[in-house]
């Protein structure tokens, strides 16, 4: 029972994760659940636990373990050129933790199920909530953007999917209701990160989630679809007739044109527009890959090379620490080879998702709702890589994944909370 909690305990604190305004509540950039979850590790890894070895053994660590290596590579050998400080090189350390990360994941999960997904999102609502609390909040035309919003946004994101899978593979009343609870919750966070892409992957998560919704009304009665189509029907309409639904509409409209007028599409970086700050942030990528291939210019040295490029960038420069790209981020930081590693992580990381289709434990929109997301999030954000949500979804459906291998009498299904 303590261990039942303990792990528990410690999915929650990972969803919190380091997203709490308050530094004292950290050591080396490490929390209280990180602490848990190596303990929890040790003590499994000590113990020889046969579910464990599907994960420690398995091909997926290589190109996570060359990437790491890449990672310190690269800050030792740019350290005469740029200079070496420690937060660098403990980032590519890091790498190594989500290894960690993705075991403790994928052991766990297949012990817990759909609890995992559960106690990681209430984590996750609890780091929104505090962040929309945030009094470093920004205010934006009579309403709040939540500050560090992509971050925030793509865990809701994440989350968001995590409650997708969890409906697909627990069919547990309680797991289910709360699931649905949390998806909701996440959806009305996301909106006041004020961020394009993270609106866009939640929008599509709707999509998705009202196709299984949907789906699932096919199987019932005539009578009973009938009456949940009329529910709803009516439920829709007297909200849209509130005088509380009607204001948050013109509100939204509001800052909706305006995000699009800020975004200044076709315009440069030099003339104030977000889209063509991201251009020119990748762009700058780009060109220092280009001109370091093999171990790109160090984590960490970002920032102070673009700033070098200023001339050559001309229209296109904007000051940043990062190139608000994922892909262009590594490319510029660990070189096209370090890249060439990630690609592979994305790569297995597909292959698993489609093998979990192909078994019929995900459905094809599932597959294609994470991909996209992925895809969102890689291109506009670098937070997937940076953060813990993505090791923990990939050691999920790694369990899902190899869950058929062992006795299932001994897993989740079977726990009762």
């Amino acid at each position: 029972m303590l261990r039942k909690v303990l792990v528990l305990l410690t999915f929650f604190l990972i969803g919190i994760g380091k997203n709490l305004p308050y530094d004292g509540l950290y050591f080396f950039g490490l929390s209280f659940g990180d602490f848990l979850l190596l303990a929890l590790l040790f003590e499994v890894i000590i113990s020889k636990r046969p579910e464990l070895y599907e994960v420690y053994r398995s091909k997926l660590n290589v190109p996570l373990v060359l990437i790491g290596i890449w990672h310190v590579l690269s800050s030792l050998l740019n350290a005469s050129r740029y200079g070496l400080e420690f937060v660098d090189l403990f980032e590519g350390l890091r790498v190594f933790y989500y290894i960690l990360i993705l075991w403790f994941s994928a052991y766990y999960s297949l012990f817990y199920r759909g609890w995992v997904i559960v106690f990681f999102n209430f984590g996750v609502i609890v780091s929104g909530i505090v962040a929309y609390n945030n009094p470093m909040n920004p205010d934006l035309i009579g309403t709040i953007q939540i500050f560090n919003p992509n971050v925030i946004g793509n865990i809701l994101v994440f989350s968001s999917l995590f409650c997708i899978y969890g409906l697909k593979i627990d069919k547990r009343k309680t797991i289910r209701r709360i699931l649905v609870i949390q998806f909701f919750t996440c959806f009305v966070i996301g909106l006041f990160t004020f961020s394009k892409a993270t609106w866009l992957m939640l929008v599509v998560c709707q999509i998705v989630f009202f196709s299984h919704f949907w789906k699932y009304l096919t199987n019932l009665s005539l009578y009973k679809r009938l009456t949940a189509f009329l529910v709803l029907v009516v439920g829709i309409y007297w909200l849209t007739q509130t005088e509380e639904f009607q204001a948050a509409w013109k509100l939204g409209t509001v800052l909706l044109e305006s995000k699009i007028a800020v975004s200044g599409f076709g315009e440069s970086a030099g003339g104030g527009s977000s889209v063509g700050a991201r251009v020119g942030l990748s762009y700058s990528g780009f060109l220092m890959a280009a001109e370091h291939p093999v171990f790109g210019v160090g984590v960490g040295n970002f920032e102070r090379v673009n700033d070098s490029m200023s001339d050559i960038l001309g229209l296109y420069y904007y000051k940043d620490d990062n190139a608000n790209s994922l892909i262009f981020h590594l490319m510029a930081t660990i070189g096209f080879v370090g890249f060439a590693f990630f690609a592979v992580i994305l790569l297995n990381f597909f292959k698993v998702l489609f093998s979990l289709r192909k078994k019929g434990i995900v459905s094809f929109a599932q597959v294609m709702l994470t991909i996209l997301i992925v895809g969102v999030s890689i291109n506009f954000q670098r937070e997937l890589f940076t953060t813990y949500f993505f090791w923990f979804f990939y050691g999920f459906v790694f369990m899902l994944n190899s869950e058929s291998k062992y006795d299932q009498s001994s897993v989740a299904g079977s726990v009762n909370l």
